[in-house]
């Protein structure tokens, strides 16, 4: 029997989104963040406030709960296992899925391992020993890294930090791209556009996102196929994002993964029919992924501003109010720091084109300040 109340380990703005899609459904929803202000806890039934790996609250949010679910994969995922019994049933996606892509070199070393294209690698516990491969490199933090952070350019042997890494071969990139998947638990898979994602130079986040992504059919169909393929092959329950880059050489790679809803999936909520987040709720309470229709849109973040900390205030979207095909998400954080995502802007069009052409200007005009 389907549950209809879902636990979130995370109130961030992910959760928040997941509990807007989801009470449509007549779904009540509790949260577990250890900051009393956290999005999600705005709009939840229940609010735990306590650290991730707290027992007793972790226990408490099972117990209220008939599914649990994350909106990021950093978690005690032995906590989790230590406190549900049957949390190989109630917890989507599995811990055995989240451990795996926790580690980014057990990731990589998991995808490349089945057969899926990764950049040549090695994996270090102690890089300062390790031999160096020619310079240029990448160097990925090993755990913790999200949104451009932890991946570093090294191009001379003091640049190399001293965390566990992942030395990568440095790409001549033309683009990078991101396909968002849904696997439900009866096998069943779909997928969104694949989206071409252009980042911030200074922050390596996305700054904005369009869809669908401008790149060759023969590329873009890799992608979807390598997306689909790695949630079939970890038996993934839930929404699933594999970003890619694609090389001078139209040569496609994978860059990384996230086992949950992301940040190239937050247009789904104007441009689909049924969005991500949705998605996400119905599979992992047991409904079927539900077949959707898309349609062109481009995706603005709206993020701090680079040296900037105090009260949030979003600046030059009056003007925007009566555009029938722009849409303003605010995520209700009171703080802004450099680069912090406050909320984005979606963009639809009846073509491609004329998304963009909206979104070069509110680029120019709109961005997040200090009250």
């Amino acid at each position: 029997m389907t549950g209809h109340r879902l636990g979130i380990l995370g109130g961030g703005q992910l959760g928040l989104m997941m509990i807007q899609a989801g009470i449509t459904l007549g779904y009540t929803f509790n949260t577990l963040d250890p900051d009393p202000k956290a999005p999600a806890h705005q709009v939840s039934t229940q609010r735990l406030v306590a650290p991730y790996s707290d027992h007793d609250m972790l226990s408490r949010l099972f117990e209220q709960s008939d599914w649990v679910t994350t909106e990021f994969e950093h978690i005690d995922c032995a906590a989790i296992e230590s406190v549900c019994d049957d949390h190989a049933t109630r917890f989507c996606p599995s811990t055995r899925i989240i451990q795996l892509i926790q580690d980014k070199g057990t990731q990589f070393e998991w995808l490349k391992s089945n057969g899926f294209p990764v950049p040549s690698f090695t994996v270090h516990h102690h890089p300062g020993r390790a031999s160096l491969p020619p310079f240029p490199f990448v160097q990925k933090d090993r755990l913790g890294g999200y949104d451009g952070k932890g991946v570093r350019i090294i191009h001379q042997a003091s640049d190399l930090a001293k965390t566990p890494s992942v030395f990568q071969t440095f790409l001549a990139i033309q683009k990078e791209l991101s396909v968002i998947v849904v696997r439900d638990h009866h096998g069943t898979i779909l997928h969104y556009n694949p989206t071409e994602i252009e980042t911030h130079p200074d922050s390596n986040m996305l700054q904005r996102l369009i869809s669908p992504a401008r790149v060759d059919p023969r590329i873009a169909k890799e992608a979807v196929e390598c997306a689909c393929g790695i949630a079939h092959q970890l038996g993934m329950v839930g929404c699933m994002a594999v970003e890619f880059f694609v090389t001078t050489q139209n040569e496609l790679y994978i860059n990384e993964m996230a086992p949950r809803p992301h940040n190239s999936g937050h247009h789904t909520i104007e441009s689909a029919s049924v969005s991500q987040f949705m998605q996400h709720v119905r599979v992992v309470s047991g409904l079927p992924a539900q077949p959707f229709i898309e349609q062109p849109a481009v995706l603005l973040n709206l993020v701090g501003p680079p040296h900037t900390v105090g009260p949030a205030m979003i600046q030059g979207r009056d003007e925007y109010w009566h555009c029938p095909d722009v849409f303003f998400h605010w995520y209700g954080k009171h703080i802004t720091s450099p680069f912090r995502k406050m909320g984005h802007v979606t963009i639809l069009g009846n073509s491609l084109s004329e998304a963009l052409a909206q979104s070069e200007t509110i680029l120019r005009r709109v961005s997040v300040g200090v009250a």
